[in-house]
């Protein structure tokens, strides 16, 4: 798969955005079948799985990876857990 940009939209289900272009992004299961990661990634959500994908293409060579948040990153956990992930 090649593209000028990628977006995952991580979650514990699969959401439809209801986005035109939509249809060019992938979901947290298709991101392992990725042959190389992309320059440039957004990841929308902030939950384990999105910050676990953002640090995962990060570490693996997308040079710029930005996180689309809500309400705060891993705001359903502890806030010293949360505090440290900011």
């Amino acid at each position: 798969m090649t593209s000028q940009n990628i977006c995952i939209a991580a979650g514990s289900k699969s959401n439809k955005l209801g986005v035109k272009g939509e249809e060019y992004c992938l979901n947290s299961d298709s991101f392992f079948k990725l042959d190389a990661m992309p320059e440039k990634l957004l990841v929308i959500g902030a939950g384990y799985i999105a910050c676990e994908l953002a640090h995962i293409a990060a570490t693996l060579g997308s040079w710029e990876v930005v996180m689309k948040v809500r309400s705060g990153v891993l705001s359903n956990f502890d806030d010293e857990i949360a505090e440290m992930a900011k």
